[in-house]
């Protein structure tokens, strides 16, 4: 089975058991609803994004300063068997009408007009809007959608994750929960020790992996 993840290093330990495709690493990799829906029709290649509008939206090409055409990723999309999406965050981030990776917002980066990317929470309806999307272009290809890990529960994460469960069960989404798919582990086992948890340790990696095979071969996808 062939895998594009649309997620962070979260989904790392997929590599150890799936082909992946180079989209996630040589592409972008997105963090909210929107960002994820600007990829696949890139890929697809039925975006309106201009050529070199590219180089300040996708992540490779924000940190490269690299332009992109579609085709280069598009054998690898049409070959994906099963796409794992995370969606971590309600923050988007605008710029000339599409959407740019968080990091286009650091200085570092080089981007001339950090003022002229518009930072916003989007709303219960457009993630909605934009999950209907996602099924409408994937189709008839499988995929899941991924919830962030968090470690109590009240905060925007815990809300993001239990609006994403909701709507996937009303549109008839696979959702995957890593925080009650890995319950019977404590934290300090499975997450670096951070002031905002972000990501697993190798133990975290291990189990998660496992319940990622898991999670996939119960959806008989």
């Amino acid at each position: 089975m062939k895998l594009t993840i649309l997620g962070s290093c979260r989904q790392d330990s997929l590599y150890n058991h799936y082909q992946i495709t180079n989209i996630k690493n040589n592409l972008t990799y997105p963090h909210y609803s929107k960002e994820v829906v600007q990829v696949i029709e890139f890929c697809k290649g039925i975006s309106t994004i201009p050529h070199l509008l590219t180089q300040s939206l996708f992540r490779s090409g924000i940190l490269n300063k690299t332009a992109f055409h579609h085709s280069t990723f598009q054998q690898e999309y049409n070959t994906t068997d099963l796409f794992i999406i995370e969606i971590a965050s309600r923050i988007s981030y605008q710029y000339k009408g599409h959407y740019a990776h968080h990091i286009l917002t650091e200085s570092k980066y080089g981007c001339q007009d950090i003022e002229a990317i518009t930072i916003r929470d989007l709303t219960d309806e457009e993630i909605e809007a934009d999950l209907i999307r996602m099924k409408e272009l994937l189709t008839p290809k499988p995929f899941i959608i991924i919830g962030h890990i968090y470690t109590r529960c009240v905060g925007k994460r815990y809300e993001l994750v239990q609006l994403l469960q909701r709507l996937c069960e009303k549109h008839k989404i696979p959702f995957f929960n890593p925080v009650l798919q890995t319950q019977e582990y404590s934290p300090d086992e499975l997450y670096q020790k951070e002031d905002i948890v972000a990501h697993y340790t190798p133990f975290g990696h291990s189990i998660i992996g496992k319940k990622y095979i898991e999670f996939i071969q119960s959806q008989s996808l």
